[in-house]
């Protein structure tokens, strides 16, 4: 059973990567809708940001609005440490318990940004790092329906290429259409199954 990463930049396509696997029967756990989940399901998360934030974060209904979080977010690194240092402890805890269950008997991919700060890069079996060109990335995340202010912002804070000490196995540069894209996880595909046939002998 492997266990793989797959990291990037915003707008890389490291998430239609993860889509691609799943398809060909890897179980997918992806990092913002286990933190979706945390945000709806632990009180003691919400009172945490609502002593930090304010109740400009919650609807009438007291729900974090996931919006108004990462507007806040992505305005500055303080916002952004603060914010990881409520939740994303949380969620490192919850996606370990996860991939490292003993009921897991698939394959699983673990899509997410941070992969590298959690260190999770020292744990999985592989990592997959998927990147493009700053102003390709800009073009899909406008494209998406993202503002241009929270646009220039993530591309601005988000950490961008890693650097030499980190690990990566292997590389996709997704600088062309989504043609192109498929060809490149066909690619990884084949890479994953040898690499699987590797561990066997």
């Amino acid at each position: 059973m492997l266990k793989i990463g797959i990291t990037g930049e915003a707008g890389s396509g490291k998430s239609e990567v993860a889509i691609f696997l799943h398809h060909a029967g890897y179980e997918v756990i992806n990092a913002d809708e286990e933190g979706h989940k945390i945000l709806t399901e632990s009180e003691e998360t919400k009172k945490d940001l609502l002593k930090v934030f304010g109740n400009s974060i919650t609807d009438r209904e007291g729900n974090i609005i996931r919006s108004e979080l990462a507007k806040l977010a992505f305005s500055s690194n303080a916002n952004l440490e603060l914010i990881d240092r409520i939740v994303g402890e949380k969620l490192k805890k919850r996606l370990e318990s996860i991939i490292w269950s003993s009921s897991n008997t698939k394959d699983i991919v673990l899509d997410a940004a941070l992969l590298w700060d959690w260190e999770f890069s020292k744990k999985l079996d592989y990592i997959i790092y998927v990147t493009a060109d700053v102003n390709l990335r800009k073009k899909r995340l406008l494209e998406k329906g993202w503002q241009l202010e929270k646009v220039d912002s993530v591309l601005k804070l988000c950490k961008g290429c890693p650097e030499e000490k980190d690990r990566i196995d292997y590389k996709i540069e997704n600088n062309s259409g989504i043609n192109e894209l498929e060809k490149d996880c066909y690619k990884l595909l084949l890479f994953l199954n040898l690499e699987r046939l590797k561990c066997k002998h």
